[in-house]
């Protein structure tokens, strides 16, 4: 298929896609365009690309193919790249209903489920032989299977396209801590609990990879977090990539037990009593931490295009090390103590680093709005102190 100008849809604006944004804007061949859904998506300032508005959140598979075909009107070969959770499950509902000329990897919904559900997942990685923390769903507070669990335990909702729970996770310390939590919200069958894996933030590990449609891996990124938000239980603040492949095969096994393909991410975590690693979680999208994929000799958002267009494309790896920081998070971090370093070092490291959530030289504004918006942020904060 020829690639003069095919049109590639991003799904999202936030960080994720602000990444995709930056890793493909400058191929003259594609014409990229962004779709931000909310005032909350910062991408939406972006110079880089053309923009559409949707002003309403999209929740059902119709609606959002009612809008991709009325944002992509002339049939014209179109990629759609998926930055976040619900748009990965409502295209995989979406693979009889979308003319061929849309393009992206059509994986069913069983499969997709059973690699990012929470608790079906669990299945699949112990069906690759992967060593998964102990786990439960919860739907009894009073389940006699909680007292078994070794402390301290997450907290996790259990499908991350859904706002099922007003956190991320959560990490409880004792019984005491558990019973607090689950008397202040509804967390029954929204929830699994799980056992946390001895290690800092530096024993986790993502595995970024690209599986082609006939099952080859053509792309990996492996990254090390430095320092997550929140510390033992959040998303990437700083990291680095590696050169290694060491997790590549236990993510074609996970992949190859639903016969997935297209991108994944996929996080371990080292134990640190035994060395071992332990499966965590899955992501079928790009991660927020994409932008460095690039400086890392690998550029998946890239390559995910290509390989959409093209039969057969060879293998590509990380060549260099490149780190990432998520400049307003890590800052966070830094300034209220969350983590042991200093200002001074965090700031070298700030300076040295090779790519960011929100600062991109050739396209600042998302940058400078996010930090007007974190100055005024606090300032509001501290005059509502001095008032009170």
């Amino acid at each position: 298929m020829p690639r003069h100008r095919v049109r590639v849809l991003i799904l999202g604006l936030g960080a994720n896609g602000l990444g995709v944004v930056r890793s493909l804007y400058s191929f003259p061949e594609y014409k990229v365009i962004g779709v931000h859904f909310g005032r909350g998506e910062i991408g939406r300032f972006t110079r880089l690309v053309p923009k559409i508005a949707c002003a309403t959140p999209i929740s059902a598979a119709k609606a959002l193919a009612e809008k991709i075909r009325e944002w992509c009107r002339e049939p014209l070969a179109t990629v759609l790249i998926p930055t976040r959770d619900i748009e990965v499950n409502l295209l995989s509902e979406l693979t009889d209903e979308l003319p061929s000329h849309f393009l992206f990897y059509r994986n069913s919904s069983a499969a997709v489920r059973a690699l990012s559900d929470k608790n079906l997942v669990r299945k699949t990685a112990l069906q690759a032989g992967l060593e998964i923390p102990k786990t439960l769903l919860l739907t009894d507070p009073e389940d006699p299977a909680l007292v078994g669990l070794r402390y301290p335990l997450l907290l996790k909702p259990l499908r991350s396209n859904v706002s099922q729970t007003p956190f991320k996770n959560i990490m409880v310390h004792n019984e005491a801590d558990l019973h607090r939590v689950l008397q202040k919200e509804d967390l029954v069958n929204h929830v699994v609990v799980q056992e946390f894996i001895p290690g800092g933030d530096d024993h986790v590990y993502h595995c970024n990879l690209l599986i082609d449609r006939r099952s080859r891996t053509i792309g990996v990124v492996e990254l090390q977090k430095i320092r997550q938000y929140l510390p033992l239980r959040g998303m990437t603040s700083y990291g680095r990539t590696l050169l290694t492949r060491e997790l590549t095969p236990m993510c074609e096994r996970l992949a190859a037990v639903v016969g997935y393909k297209g991108l994944m991410n996929i996080e371990f975590k080292k134990d640190d009593e035994n060395d071992r690693w332990v499966f965590i979680e899955t992501n079928l999208r790009l991660p927020i931490f994409n932008s460095v994929f690039a400086r890392a000799g690998v550029n998946l958002a890239h390559l995910y295009v290509q390989s959409l267009l093209e039969e057969s494309l060879p293998p590509v790896f990380a060549s260099r090390t490149a780190t990432w920081m998520h400049e307003e998070n890590d800052l966070a971090n830094i300034l209220m103590r969350r983590v042991d370093a200093k200002f001074s070092q965090w700031f070298w490291q700030f300076i040295r680093a090779d790519s960011f959530a929100y600062w991109f030289a050739s396209d600042p504004l998302p940058a400078i709005y996010l930090w007007c918006w974190m100055v005024y942020r606090q300032l509001r904060r501290l005059f509502s102190i001095g008032s009170a």
